[in-house]
């Protein structure tokens, strides 16, 4: 299984850096902020 490299994303509702996954739910990239909860998809 490959690396994934990701860049760094900052939430736009309160500017803290993005945790990023692979959900192999919707078979893509995704974000969630550690602070506000927003989870939304990076493709």
């Amino acid at each position: 299984m490959g690396k994934t490299s990701y860049k760094k994303i900052v939430c736009w509702n309160c500017n803290v850096e993005i945790v990023q996954y692979y959900d192999f739910k919707y078979k893509g990239d995704r974000g969630q902020c550690p602070v506000c909860g927003v989870n939304f998809p990076l493709e």
